[in-house]
């Protein structure tokens, strides 16, 4: 590809990752001195991620007058990196830091006065220092997620983020719960949260029980449900333990009217108690070694008001669980995770009879490889495709067979596919969602060809 192709397929991109990009011109042989006339050749840029800090030099040559979106990599070992002499802090709603190590958070970020969501992410070291107490001047913030490793953060440090009572969600999974016990209470507005709880901190699950306006609750999975959660009644997602009290806790979440998802994680066989749990339409059932399949499933089937699934398939439960995921023709949303030596084929012959079947999610093995015959599944609308790829081989098929599918408006791909020459068949995707290589390489044919298409990445 010729420096002029690329520059007219990336022209009306409005969201880039520029190390993605770098890595495509570097593919191509593409001098570095002509890197600055292709960041030129953007237009419309509204989001940007990937921005690693040694590619801070052609910050200059990007168009950002409507940037709203900013992901920046530091790639440095330590220390959190921002651009010198930014312009447009102002104009961020979205801001996500991805470093190493740090011990502060740079006085720089305040300037981002209007930002909303703020992603602060540890690539493989850990935040240690004691730079989180001036975050409380964001006052627009609605979302917050904090670094995952924080061993030495002290209570002063965090105090501040409790002064931010507009936030809706908070991910605090890096820190020890009790550090915030006193404190979480007073975030009234908050509708999500992710704590990093032991079994053994019900003071947290109690001050927790003042969040009336919570929607979404994980933790590490919780065995011992206090009372006090009950007064949640606007709690629709919630992690737990299926143990020995598996009956008392399915007493307490009874009385939650608007509980709908529920994440089981086994150290027993589940009991017929979840039957209790009429409210409850999706599981996810999450991959343990006193997982028994073939007893789930027996209980599974006696919930008819049960809409969405979730689970893991291992290679040595494969048989029986394609066969019990069959026999339930009530689902309209399924999510499979596979591992590497799963036989894609028994499981695709196994959902022709999921007739009511509307979102297919399926993650696992490189190697996919699609059988002669497939089901309909005529009621189908979204498909989900992770960390899979078609061989060379079988990739004409694939696009062939998703083109069938009658209903099929959103379409997800995360690996670098080579989208099939002609995309008629595609014409009534409402979302198609690729690689980002792919979406900077093919976006001008794609939105040629699927006019009406969202395409993203």
């Amino acid at each position: 590809m010729q420096l002029t192709e690329i520059k007219n397929s990336i022209q009306e991109l409005e969201s880039v990752d520029i190390s993605t990009l770098a890595s495509i011109l570097s593919h191509h042989n593409i001098d570095w001195e002509d890197y600055p006339l292709i960041f030129q050749a953007f237009k419309n840029l509204q989001e940007v991620k990937g921005f690693d800090s040694h590619l801070f030099d052609f910050l200059p040559f990007l168009n950002l007058a409507r940037l709203h979106h900013l992901e920046i990599i530091s790639s440095e070992r330590s220390g959190i990196q921002t651009p010198p002499n930014f312009p447009h802090w102002h104009q961020l709603k979205t801001l996500s830091l991805i470093f190493n190590q740090a011990h502060t958070i740079p006085d720089e970020i305040l300037k981002a006065t209007q930002v909303s969501t703020l992603k602060l992410k540890v690539s493989g070291g850990m935040f240690e220092g004691t730079g989180l107490g001036n975050l409380d001047k964001l006052t627009q913030l609605t979302s917050l997620e904090l670094p995952k490793r924080m061993p030495k953060l002290a209570l002063d440090t965090i105090e501040g983020v409790f002064q931010l009572t507009q936030l809706e969600y908070l991910d605090v999974s890096g820190i020890k719960a009790k550090t915030i016990a006193q404190h979480i209470g007073q975030l009234k507005n908050l509708k999500q949260i992710h704590l990093r709880l032991s079994s053994q901190e019900q003071v947290v699950l109690e001050n927790l029980s003042q969040l009336k306006n919570l929607e979404q609750f994980k933790s590490k999975f919780i065995a011992k449900i206090p009372e006090c959660l009950a007064q949640l009644q606007k709690l629709h997602t919630f992690r737990l333990k299926v143990n020995d009290i598996f009956k008392l806790n399915t007493q307490i979440l009874q009385q939650l009217p608007h509980l709908r998802t529920l994440e089981l994680y086994f150290e027993t066989n589940i009991s017929e108690d979840l039957l209790q749990l009429t409210q409850v339409t999706h599981l996810h059932l999450l991959h343990h070694a006193q997982f028994d399949i073939m007893a789930t499933f027996e209980i599974l089937r006696r919930m008819p008001h049960l809409e969405g699934l979730s689970i893991y398939i291992a290679s040595n439960q494969e048989d029986t669980t394609v066969k019990y995921l069959g026999a339930m023709p009530h689902l309209k949303e399924l999510t499979v995770m596979c591992d590497h030596h799963i036989n894609l084929k028994k499981m695709f012959e196994s959902l022709h009879r999921l007739e009511n079947l509307q979102s297919l999610t399926i993650s696992g093995p490189r190697d996919f490889n699609i059988p002669p015959q497939l089901p309909g599944l005529s009621q189908l609308q979204s498909i989900q495709i992770h960390s899979i790829a078609p061989t060379p081989s079988n990739q004409l098929h694939y696009f062939q067979y998703l083109a069938k599918l009658p209903k099929l408006t959103h379409l997800h791909i995360t690996d670098e596919e080579i989208m099939p020459h002609e995309l008629g068949a595609f014409i009534k995707l409402k979302h198609l969602s690729i690689g980002s290589e792919t979406f900077i390489l093919e976006s001008e044919r794609l939105k040629k060809a699927l006019p009406h298409t969202k395409i993203t990445y």
